[in-house]
């Protein structure tokens, strides 16, 4: 896929990049002579948007169609939409600028459709709106070297907040993209995000903010529909962004998952006392994977990457990779859950890496699922009694399956959940229900025939792992 970029800072270098993918694949719509295809009769009004953010932050912008009219009108569009609500700021740059409005969640999605780009570089005067601290723009691809395509026209949705505080920072963006508003309310909330660590090449966040929902009053005027080139957006690509940005984990010495990485159970309820969690929710457009055992017997499993966006990738790239493929539940506590992952078949294998651990009780905010029956969770090692190190950073391979509701309080928060089971929650209990040695182990350890993933078309990146010493 082609990424979209804003031009390289001379001052920051490649690393300041703002990527995209290309949105209708190419360099946007051949605009016929100089005039631009403006809506008409656009306010003169200031439209004011308000982001809520999932952590109760409040980010307020005003908008000006003075500058920009028709990439106000497609921001206006999409806001009145509920396009970016749930949305995610996939990528900062500290000191520089935040970057949200892809649906995909990586900064590779294709909504379909292109705007023109209203600045100097492009032809467009009007817009002499500077990229100073707190101003919001647009970004598009940046120049192909190979083919010399400038790729002006080649916005769409998502745009970046310049958190930058030296003009000699943001220099290069002014005529090469389209400003369109600045922040009046919030901007020390555009500075604390800004200020997360991201991972160096990628520039995705290890705690990615979260957008609740955007809203806008255009103080009573009509904004007429922009003007884009390309199809219009699909309601499966605007409301169902599945594939979900990584955060990329800080590194730890944590040691691979052990036999003591699931929790104990503790008087946990008999097999029948909570139902299945099978979602009341349409879960035909999710991403599922479907376990085939030996014998025969399957789970279906629907994936969240919404809640847990590495943890699902993790697992995605594991199942592609046939790791599972041939590998026992080594691990059953009747009544409480079943565990597997493990190659070794005993739960002690170190493969030499760790994910971050996607759970509240490490600093996720996104993170809200709960240990019904049949939610999936990464197993990892428990708190070290010695030191007291909390290895919450310590998943990789083993997951677990509840078989029961009655360890929620020990599980939610501490356990990454990830996925639940929408079929085979009877084959679940009948491994659940397993004769087990005094170490949890049954006597007869199922085995897995092969895992398999249907992505629904979604592209899925790699996940982002720690490596570790084995």
């Amino acid at each position: 896929m082609k990424k979209f970029a804003i031009a390289a800072l001379a001052v920051l270098c490649a690393a300041l990049m703002i990527f995209m993918t290309a949105c209708n694949g190419g360099g946007g719509k051949t605009y016929v002579g100089e005039k631009f295809n403006t809506p008409k009769k656009v306010p003169s009004v200031h439209p004011e948007v308000t982001i809520t953010m999932k952590d109760g932050n409040v980010i307020k912008l005003e908008l000006y169609p003075e500058y920009a009219p028709n990439t106000v009108c497609n921001f206006v569009s999409l806001v009145k939409s509920g396009y970016y609500d749930g949305l995610l700021f996939h990528r900062i740059v500290k000191g520089f600028m935040i970057q949200a409005g892809d649906a995909a969640g990586t900064g590779e999605g294709d909504p379909g459709f292109t705007i023109q780009g209203e600045f100097s570089s492009n032809g467009y005067e009007k817009n002499t709106l500077g990229h100073e601290e707190g101003v919001i723009s647009m970004a598009r691809i940046g120049e192909n070297t190979t083919t010399g395509e400038k790729n002006y026209d080649t916005a769409a949705t998502q745009f970046f907040i310049m958190d930058a505080s030296s003009r000699s920072n943001s220099k290069s963006l002014d005529g090469n993209y389209a400003a369109f508003g600045k922040v009046t309310e919030g901007i020390d909330f555009v500075h604390t995000y800004a200020a997360r660590n991201a991972d160096s090449e990628t520039a995705r966040p290890y705690d990615i903010p979260t957008i609740k929902a955007a809203t806008v009053d255009t103080k009573g005027a009509d904004f007429p529909e922009p003007i884009r080139d390309g199809e219009a957006l699909t309601p499966e690509y605007v409301k169902n962004p599945t594939t979900a940005p990584v955060t990329t984990p800080a590194p730890t010495d944590a040691a691979a998952v052990t036999s003591t990485a699931a929790p104990t159970s503790s008087a946990a309820p008999s097999a029948t006392s909570a139902p299945a969690a099978t979602s009341v929710e349409d879960v035909s457009k999710r991403m599922t994977a479907t376990i085939t055992m030996e014998d025969g017997g399957k789970i279906v499993l629907a994936l969240y990457p919404e809640k847990a966006p590495n943890t699902v990738q993790n697992f995605v790239e594991l199942v592609k990779a046939k790791f599972y493929d041939g590998v026992i539940f080594h691990r059953v506590v009747q009544g409480f859950m079943v565990q597997t992952g493990d190659k070794t078949g005993t739960g002690s294998g170190d493969v030499g890496w760790t994910i971050k651990g996607e759970f509240s009780a490490n600093g996720d905010t996104v993170n809200d699922m709960t240990y019904d029956a049949g939610v999936v969770g990464m197993a990892r090692l428990g708190e070290n009694a010695s030191t007291g190190e909390k290895n919450y950073d310590s998943a990789s391979t083993q997951f677990f399956i509840t078989d029961s509701a009655g360890n929620k309080a020990s599980l939610d928060g501490q356990y990454a959940a990830f996925a639940k089971v929408i079929e085979g929650m009877d084959i679940v209990r009948q491994i659940s229900a397993l004769v087990t040695d005094a170490n949890d182990r049954p006597l007869e350890p199922p085995k897995i025939k092969t895992i398999t993933v249907d992505t629904k078309n979604f592209e899925v990146p790699s996940a982002v792992r720690i490596t570790t010493a084995q």
